[in-house]
């Protein structure tokens, strides 16, 4: 209990927390004026790891691309190919048809 009620145990913390949050601020790509300044405010022992969620700009994780392209680019590229699709399937469908048509005719020739 003499731990968690000593003030310094905290500050000690948020110090650690802190300086693996400079490391990673400063192997960002960002300005060093703005790794600068976030570093001293860093700093601030409690509030410095929370300030920098807030003004760091933290990448996302997201493996799927932003959509930046003008309206419709995503399904721009499907709706040009539809029909080409629509007749390949047409085209395939006629191959099973004839695949069928002569598995019939093998059979009654037997």
């Amino acid at each position: 209990m003499l731990i968690l009620n000593n003030i310094w145990f905290y500050i000690v913390v948020s110090e650690i927390i802190s300086l693996v949050l400079i490391f990673k601020t400063w192997a960002g790509n960002d300005h060093k004026v703005l790794k600068i300044i976030l570093s001293v405010a860093i700093l601030i022992p409690f509030l410095g790891p929370l300030l920098y969620f807030f003004v760091a700009d933290v990448p996302s994780n997201s493996l799927v691309p932003k959509n930046n392209g003008p309206r419709g680019s995503y399904t721009h590229g499907f709706i040009s190919m539809k029909p080409l699709l629509k007749k390949i399937i047409k085209d395939k469908d006629k191959d099973k048809d004839k695949d069928k048509e002569k598995s019939k005719e093998s059979e009654g020739k037997e």
